[in-house]
């Protein structure tokens, strides 16, 4: 048996100008915006399934009645989804969904309205903020929360806990949550250099012509001879503006990114956790636990990384680009008391490609289109005990990788990839130092390792053209 229900609110789209009391002076865009305080999309769904199934066999017979025993099972499970969605004011949006799993095997009754027992919860908040007040600036801001819950006695592959005072089981919960939230920004360099270095419209002439009736008429042929000399020359702003308005023409926009990862698992609670810790704001778990297993150990992580790049345009088809990566993670180890803490940061990371490679004379009478690439790219990481001091550090590697390929289509059909691949990296392991061991500044070294690796990858592919066959139509094949 299966139910289901939904219904989407139509509501009212009102505003309310906040700033269109304030002055001319002030951007047109602020004095026109207006709050939308209604939601943009309210709707509520419901699913209930049903069903029952019962089974035997004919070995099973009970030897006093003489009847097969049957064996009955029963699902009856209901699921409710909730979502709104706001858009308060220009570039921000937020999402809100709430799904609500229930058993309705026990406590369903209509008429006390009550709706069987909750086993299981996910929600997800998202809020979404772009800012582009600035004409050379983009500026995103995002955070999104998710929340899972299972209290499913069903599904809990641990032992019951049991209460040792009344002997009856503890009805715990098992969680997880994951908050991400990110800043990017993209800072467009050519036309903040150009609007800079444009040219501008000088005022001598206008200031001339209006004190021409304050001169004498033997000034006045020496100031036109000036003038004719002048309206000669091109209008042109100083040098260093003509520089950056030039060097916006070979700039690319300047990128940035930074994202904070958070998961949590908990296991075990009495409690439903606070609002403002479903919804990523708290950090803190602030419920009772009971029972704690092998198998089911609390885990938490957190993540921040930050990547920033650019590029230069140069003529012939020539662009290189330089990038940055750093990563810093904190998770926890083997027990809650103990902190891993690893960091890996990419620099130099550059590319320098050519897209018009086909352009040399003896090539370009058998290759349609190639493109070279070369990339050097160095890194180095670390891993520690708690930090990524001398005394704490486990880990400390450095490698640096070389890469050159191509790739074209040939005029006569195929196209092919060539790629030469340079690596190398030093990895060394110490041992920890305890912390009653005051003496030790750097900890003993256990072991160290490197590799050189090369790689060389040749790949070619070629599309054949479609024939038409009786019965089987077109056939497409490449090789």
């Amino acid at each position: 048996q299966t139910m289901s229900f939904s219904y989407k609110m139509p509501l009212p789209r009102p505003s309310l100008s906040l700033f269109a009391w304030m002055p001319g002076f002030v951007p047109k865009g602020l004095r026109n915006m207006e709050l939308r305080y209604l939601p943009a999309n309210l709707s509520y769904s419901t699913r209930a399934n049903r069903r029952r199934q019962s089974s035997f066999q004919a070995s099973d017979v009970n030897l006093v009645t003489g009847k097969i025993d049957t064996t009955f099972q029963e699902d009856f499970r209901l699921d409710e989804n909730y979502s709104v969605k706001l858009t308060p004011l220009p570039g921000i949006s937020s999402d809100y969904s709430l799904r609500v799993d229930r058993d309705l095997r026990k406590k369903f009754d209509l008429q006390k309205m009550s709706f069987g027992r909750e086993v299981g919860r996910n929600q997800k908040a998202d809020v979404n903020f772009n800012m582009r007040f600035i004409k050379w600036l983009d500026q995103n801001y995002t955070f999104s929360a998710t929340y899972e819950e299972n209290s499913d006695p069903a599904n809990r592959r641990a032992q019951a806990i049991i209460d040792t005072i009344s002997g009856n089981p503890i009805k715990t919960r098992d969680i997880n949550t994951k908050n991400d939230l990110s800043a990017r920004f993209n800072m467009k360099v050519p036309t903040l250099l150009k609007s800079i270095g444009k040219p501008g419209t000088g005022s001598k002439k206008s200031s001339r012509k209006r004190g021409k009736q304050d001169v004498d008429p033997g000034e006045q042929e020496s100031q036109r001879e000036e003038e004719k000399q002048e309206a000669e020359k091109p209008n042109q702003p100083f040098f260093v503006r003509r520089l950056l308005h030039f060097s916006g023409g070979f700039l690319e926009p300047v990128t940035a990114t930074w994202r904070r990862n958070t998961t949590a698992r908990s296991f075990n609670l009495v409690e439903r956790p606070s609002l403002l810790y479903q919804l990523g704001i708290d950090d803190s778990l602030r419920v009772e636990k009971r029972g704690q297993g092998l198998t089911q150990q609390d885990a938490w992580s957190r993540t921040r990384s930050l990547e920033m790049g650019s590029g230069m345009r140069f003529p012939l088809g020539i662009s290189l680009k330089a990038n940055y990566n750093e990563k810093l993670e904190h998770r926890s180890g083997s027990t809650q008391t103990r902190m891993r803490v690893r960091k890996e940061q990419r620099f130099p990371r550059m590319t320098l490609a050519w897209g018009r490679a086909d352009r040399i004379p003896l090539i370009k009478k058998i290759v349609n289109s190639a493109q070279a690439n070369v990339s050097y790219e160095r890194s180095k990481h670390s891993e520690g005990e708690g930090s990524l001091g001398p005394r704490d550090l486990i880990t400390r590697g450095r490698g640096q990788e070389i890469r050159i390929s191509w790739n074209g289509r040939w005029r006569f059909g195929p196209s092919t990839n060539i790629e030469r691949v340079y690596s190398s990296g030093t990895d060394l392991d110490f041992e920890l130092v305890s912390k009653a061991d005051s003496m030790t500044i750097s900890p003993p070294l256990r072991g160290s390792s490197s590799q050189d690796r090369m790689t060389t990858t040749f790949k070619v592919r070629h599309n054949l053209k479609p024939r038409s066959l009786p019965l089987f139509g077109k056939l497409k094949s490449n090789v």
